[in-house]
């Protein structure tokens, strides 16, 4: 596991890194932001770094901000299998905005939380999903 946080006066950044490449379904992954600016508005990306080995065409996940929860679908290909977002060699990184303009309301302890949530076509738990590289959320203070 490893964790990589960076920032300068508008982006702050948080990766999270998956040993072998493998996503265990009880692993919960949290990013904690610290020292925001409760007068500014902030987009927020959720970047997804995954090998070319990855065998789906999207990813799901359950994501909660604070108090607030939703379920996300990431498509991390097209329907031909040609990939989505950059990179070279076998891995790629998808970057969607997930968040426009939200303002938070503490300076400190801002949290957002990842899940898992992939299934089989029958609906049978994945126990480890592999793949999936790194996981990683950017906040985009907005001027």
């Amino acid at each position: 596991m490893f964790l990589l946080a960076c920032q300068n006066n508008k982006t702050q950044h948080q990766y999270h890194s998956f040993e072998n490449a493998k996503w265990p379904t009880d692993s919960i992954i949290i990013f904690n932001f610290d020292n925001v600016d409760t007068t500014s508005s902030y987009d927020v990306h959720l970047k997804i770094r995954h090998s070319v080995e990855y065998q789906f065409q999207n990813l799901f996940l359950f994501s909660e901000l604070d108090e607030q929860k939703d379920t996300l679908e990431i498509f991390l290909s097209e329907k031909s299998g040609k990939w989505l977002g950059k990179g070279f060699g076998d891995i790629k990184e998808v970057d969607v905005l997930i968040l426009k303009d939200i303002r938070f309301n503490n300076v400190n302890k801002n949290s957002f939380s990842f899940e898992m949530a992939m299934r089989h076509n029958s609906l049978e738990k994945i126990t480890e999903l592999e793949g999936v590289v790194a996981l990683g959320v950017s906040l985009h203070r907005n001027e």
